[in-house]
Order: structure tokens, then sequence, then C-alpha cells
């Protein structure tokens, strides 16, 4: 991916430009490269439970007009599923497949500490 997209998704999650998601909306993405240890899964749980979203989830529109495919947050997803929320923040972005996974590889090629 190039830099001008990636900045480009950057700055709409960074500017707020999101909306409340329905999770019944929501859908994994096929290609998630992420895992998380249980613990880690338990303390981003609670974290979400005692102060809510810092940061929205990253979705584009599927194939289904109606419902979003998750970029980037699906574990923030889970836990809200777990937590029977309703709902959680989103920023919606127009991205090809190659696009979708520029967020979650770059996250998890500079930040190797960050298992959440």
């Amino acid at each position: 991916m190039d830099e001008p997209t990636f900045s480009r998704l950057s700055q709409v999650v960074q500017h707020g430009q999101g909306k409340l998601i329905e999770l019944a909306l929501l859908n994994e993405a096929a290609a998630n490269p992420n895992s998380m240890a249980p613990e880690s899964f338990a303390m981003l749980k609670e974290a979400i439970k005692r102060v809510g979203f810092l940061q929205p989830v990253l979705v584009r529109m599927s194939g289904d007009p109606a419902v979003y495919e998750i970029i980037d947050g699906h574990h923030r997803v889970a836990a809200a599923r777990e937590l029977s929320y309703s709902s959680v923040p989103c920023v919606v972005v127009e991205a090809d497949d190659a696009t979708t996974l520029a967020p979650v590889s770059y996250t998890h090629l500079t930040l190797p500490t960050k298992r959440i």
C-alpha cells in the first residue's frame, strides 16, 4: 500500500469521522493476522467496560450494502459482544482488499509488544 493511502486512512481515524454501528451489522474480515492471549482479552474487556472505547473500530462496506467488514478492531468488537453492547464507535472507509490489511499489518509490525 502506498504512503498517501495509509496516511489518508490514518487522518480519517484521527479526525474522528465516525459513527455508532450496531454489532449485528459487523462481520469479521477473512484475513485477520492478529491473535490475543485469553488474559489480554480479559484485560481489554475490562478496560472497555470501565472507560469505553478509546479508539474506534475501522470498517469498510462489505458486498452486502447493509453490512460492514471489520478492518481493525476485531478484539474490541468481540469484547463488546461479550459485554452485551448493542453498538460500537466505527470509522467507515472505502478500501480494497490490499488496503484493508495495511493498518493491521502496520500496527503489528511497528508495535511488536502490542498484543491487544
